[in-house]
């Protein structure tokens, strides 16, 4: 797989559970909203299956973020995916870039 293949989008909402104290997405919801969209990318992947009850099991190994915006409540959160790199036991899953991000 290349990193010019399309980016799939998932979109959420945020909830008032979401907030921290001062009114912000709290990090622990960026987690979340990821964890939606790579169970949304996934199921896409196999739509006429359950890819939960396979052999083959998934597991995170690293996880990183770039917060870009606190996000409020009620805000549409769009998260976008896409395949980067397939190896013999491992895919790697990134957000697309932003315009004048390296």
């Amino acid at each position: 797989m290349s990193g010019r293949a399309s980016p799939f989008s998932h979109a959420d909402e945020v909830r008032f559970s979401d907030l921290d104290v001062n009114g912000h997405l709290n990090n622990v919801a960026f987690l979340q909203f990821l964890e939606s969209a790579r169970v949304a990318y996934i199921s896409r992947l196999y739509p006429q299956g359950d890819p939960w009850r396979t052999s083959f099991g998934i597991l995170i190994v690293e996880l990183k973020i770039a917060y870009r915006s606190p996000g409020h409540f009620g805000e549409r959160i769009e998260t976008s995916l896409r395949p980067d790199a397939l190896g013999r036991s491992e895919v790697s899953i990134r957000s697309p870039k932003w315009p004048g991000e390296r």
